[in-house]
This record gives structure tokens, C-alpha cells and sequence, in this order.
């Protein structure tokens, strides 16, 4: 005769089992049901030559370093943009929306490009029509490059290979981590191999609405760069500022005429949204 069992039931016997207590125990399930997912992502991840589609968004992403690297890791974790809740706040929420209606068609400037992340959720997400892209490090642009080029944007994104700064000249890569990109940091450096550049000599005519501002300690640098931009388009920008730079950072955007709002901070940063008090 034979017995059918639900897998409630088998489940049921399964936890009440001493032996079966015991190896649980000794394996960690919850460890051994993350390495199991992990591996899994791993496998799709390498059979998609690194590049991730999820239906949680509208844009894809080359991922090289998506093991180690934090933001990617966390992208493909999440399956969602990084920073995902802050994107939305920003361009959703505040105001009721007001942020994410004004980029659709207008252009923004991504200081700090890094993978284009945020540059991929202000395109597709936002309906931006073009954008003004800065990464410095050579091979963090490249992988930037190729997402504005998965993504059929390379006619909307203008790309920059270099760092900005109050004026034009060099620097070199201080600090870099494999496993977070993203915290590379500059020094102004007159024999370093990094190019600097003020966004203020472009001259840009686009209708800029919106700046994301995200450089790791050279965002006092960036903002005297870029001083005429903003008192010809007023922008919003979302600014990562260290707390050594802040009250000289909020001085002069102040003076330009800006308010702010603070979204959060922490024992090294703020991060700061900055809007024309006109509106």
C-alpha cells in the first residue's frame, strides 16, 4: 500500500527528526540557501556573458565585477537600479513627482558616472533626453560606456573620460578598491595621469534640470567648476558631501540661490538634495 504525504507533512517530520536537526545544525541552512543562490547567479550571470536584465526595470546592465564589486553585487541581489529608494525619493516622491516630470526630455549631468547607473535610471526610468557623463578611472568608463551602448543611448549620452574640477589639469588615483568602485578617490596632482576639467568651460546649451554629484571628497572642486552652469540653469542636484566640505559647499550653492533638503547622512557624509529657492 502506498502513502501519500503532503510537503507540509514531510516538511513537519522533517523539523521534529533529531538526525535531521542535527545536520541542520551543522550545515546552517540559511548559509548553505545563500551559497546555493549565489552559485546560481554565478552560473546565469557567466552564461549572460555578465549582462543582467531584470523585470524590475527597463534597462540593462553589463555587471563584469558583479562577485565583488559592491554596487554591482547589490544590483544583481536586488534586482533593481542601485540606491533605488533615494532615485525614487528623488524623482517620484519629492514634491509630488516634480523632479522626475521636469527631466523628461531635458538633459542632466552625471558627475561621478561611475557603471551609469543612475544615469540608466534618469533614461529609462525618467525619460531624460541627454546626458553629460564624467568617470575618470579608465576601466569603470569603459564598462559605463558599454551600458550606454547596451541600453542604445549613445547618441543621447555624451561621454567623458575625465575627472571635474575648479579648473583644468591632472590628478591621480589616491584610493581604489576592487570591491567597491565606486570609492575610488582623486588627488589634484600636476603629474598624475588623470585628466581634470571644468564643466564650466563646455559651455553646455542644453536645458540642464538635474546634476548627481558623487566623487569622494572632490565635491567642493567640482562645484567651484561648475558655478556659471548653475546660475544659467538652476539644476537640481543630488550631492554626496563630506562633512569636512559641507558648510563651504552649502555657502557658496547658498549664494547662487539654493535651499536644500537633507536625505541622509552618517558619521562621514550627507547626502543632500538642492533646489533654486525660486520654485
Amino acid at each position: 500500500m502506498r502513502i501519500y504525504m503532503s510537503l507540509g507533512q514531510i516538511r513537519n517530520i522533517i523539523q521534529h527528526n533529531n538526525l535531521c536537526i542535527k545536520i541542520s545544525s551543522i550545515l546552517k541552512w540559511d548559509d548553505f540557501k545563500s551559497f546555493i543562490h549565489k552559485k546560481i547567479i554565478q552560473y546565469k550571470m557567466k552564461k549572460n556573458q555578465n549582462i543582467f536584465q531584470s523585470p524590475q526595470m527597463h534597462s540593462i546592465m553589463y555587471l563584469p565585477y558583479f562577485a565583488d564589486d559592491d554596487i554591482q553585487s547589490t544590483i544583481v541581489q536586488t534586482g533593481n537600479y542601485y540606491d533605488k529608494a533615494a532615485l525614487d525619493f528623488i524623482c517620484k516622491k519629492w514634491r509630488n513627482g516634480k523632479i522626475g516630470n521636469e527631466l523628461y526630455g531635458s538633459s542632466f549631468i552625471d558627475v561621478g558616472a561611475n557603471i551609469g547607473n543612475h544615469s540608466l535610471y534618469f533614461f529609462n526610468e525618467c525619460h531624460a533626453s541627454s546626458s553629460y557623463n564624467f568617470e575618470p578611472i579608465k576601466d569603470t568608463f569603459e564598462i559605463l560606456k558599454k551600458n550606454i551602448i547596451l541600453n542604445k543611448l549613445s547618441k543621447k549620452a555624451y561621454l567623458y573620460n575625465v575627472a571635474l574640477g575648479s579648473q583644468n589639469g591632472k590628478a591621480s588615483l589616491s584610493y581604489y578598491d576592487p570591491r567597491n568602485i565606486g570609492m575610488a578617490q582623486i588627488t589634484g596632482d600636476n603629474n598624475g595621469d588623470l585628466q581634470v576639467i571644468a564643466l564650466d568651460d563646455l559651455d553646455i546649451q542644453d536645458n540642464v534640470k538635474f546634476v548627481k554629484i558623487d566623487v569622494e571628497g572632490f565635491e567642493l572642486n567640482v562645484i567651484q567648476g561648475m558655478q556659471k552652469t548653475l546660475k544659467k540653469y538652476k539644476p537640481y542636484i543630488m550631492i554626496e558631501i563630506r562633512h569636512a566640505l559641507f558648510d563651504e559647499i552649502d555657502s557658496i550653492l547658498q549664494k547662487i540661490g539654493y535651499d536644500k533638503i537633507e536625505m541622509n547622512r552618517n558619521k562621514e557624509l550627507r547626502n543632500c538634495l538642492y533646489f533654486s529657492k525660486e520654485i
